[in-house]
């Protein structure tokens, strides 16, 4: 009889820590298109990213990684999640070193902004990187690092911020959904990306209003710079995606390029070219921060053809691996056919899920004409 309790007792505590396992999981969700991006992160095969991107939005809208990989030829991703501030620049790198084995490592300095505008712990922003986070001592030691005491209860045991997301469960199982479409296929055939089928307007906004590298923002530098060169990082580029702010600190700027530049990394600011990408105001963005599905195509190939220019990042990958590829490059023109025939049709989406691209719009028949 003995034994048989025993044996019952621990059955129930085997299937309860499963349903609390699962029930986290489920409800886990601060923002459906990171949980999705940082999802698809983790079902890449092992050492197959030659370019890894770090960052908040401005990357996961800015580049899409099938088109490099078709027009360029190496594969690539994008550890990067909203409002993503530079103090998680580095728990990203170690993220990524887990599993892959990247060539170059492209960080966006927009985080750096981010953590100039909050000046602290930014849960929200956190919370989309770390709660999206495979459990791993790399994890643990991004909350006590990062996370104030008396925060990080939750961020340990999720359940205890989202039990009550069960008030939202069609946005619970819409996510379920495509997790398990995503884990059938094997990967994400978009990878992390993300867009909005809009054109910006001169009423749009900046999410940030003054660009500017002060104390805060050139400390958080100095902290990634220094990691970077101290793990023999040879392979490193800082890029400021194009936009449409007009504030911006010059000065700060340029000692931040200085910065970086002395520790041997070049800093490539893409508001400089906009007249080689052929960027236009208004058409190719869809705010003043964020380019559009018009944007995405032409500052995916100007970063990517900068990329190949400038460093070794091609490498020997499985059959397997190519053919994953492959059929994500396949799936490109579908993406940019959809997402500009929204815009023509005024239709505004926010689209990441990988079904989001999946049929592409008719434009209606004009009067007096044939459909």
């Amino acid at each position: 009889m003995k034994i048989r309790h025993f044996i019952r007792i621990t059955a129930f505590c085997v299937a309860a820590v499963c349903m609390i396992t699962f029930m986290t999981s489920f409800f886990k969700v601060n923002n459906a298109r990171d949980v999705m991006g940082m999802y698809s992160f983790y079902k890449e095969p092992e050492n197959s990213i030659d370019v890894a991107l770090i960052g908040p939005s401005q990357i996961y809208t800015g580049f899409y990684s099938p088109l490099a990989y078709r027009d360029y030829g190496f594969t690539s991703y994008a550890l990067s999640t909203a409002g993503m501030p530079a103090s998680l620049y580095i728990p990203a790198i170690k993220e990524m070193e887990r599993l892959q084995k990247p060539k170059l490592y492209v960080f966006e300095v927009w985080g750096f902004f981010e953590e100039s505008v909050n000046k602290g712990f930014c849960e929200g922003s956190v919370r989309k990187f770390v709660d999206n986070m495979a459990e791993s001592q790399n994890k643990q030691d991004t909350i006590e690092q990062i996370v104030p005491g008396d925060k990080q209860i939750t961020f340990k045991y999720p359940i205890l911020k989202y039990h009550s997301m069960w008030t939202k469960l069609p946005s619970c199982i819409g996510i379920l959904n495509s997790k398990i479409k995503i884990s059938k296929r094997g990967y994400s055939l978009t990878k992390n990306f993300s867009t909005t089928t809009r054109n910006a307007t001169k009423d749009s906004k900046s999410e940030i209003d003054d660009l500017i590298f002060d104390d805060t923002a050139m400390g958080y530098l100095k902290q990634v710079l220094d990691y970077c060169k101290d793990n023999n990082m040879d392979q490193v580029l800082f890029v400021r995606s194009p936009d449409l702010c007009k504030k911006e600190d010059k000065k700060s700027f340029e000692s931040a390029q200085k910065l970086i530049e002395s520790y041997g990394y070049t800093f490539l600011n893409m508001n400089n070219h906009k007249e080689e990408m052929g960027l236009k105001d208004f058409r190719d963005y869809y705010n003043y921060d964020h380019v559009n599905a018009y944007g995405f195509p032409k500052t995916t190939k100007y970063l990517s053809n900068y990329i190949v220019s400038n460093y070794d990042v091609k490498s020997e990958h499985t059959e397997q691996v190519k053919k994953e590829w492959d059929e994500c490059a396949k799936y490109t023109d579908k993406v940019i056919d959809y997402c500009t025939k929204m815009i023509e049709l005024k239709n505004t989406r926010e689209c990441y899920f990988p079904d989001d691209f999946s049929t592409v719009p008719q434009a209606p028949a004009k009067k007096g004409g044939r459909s």
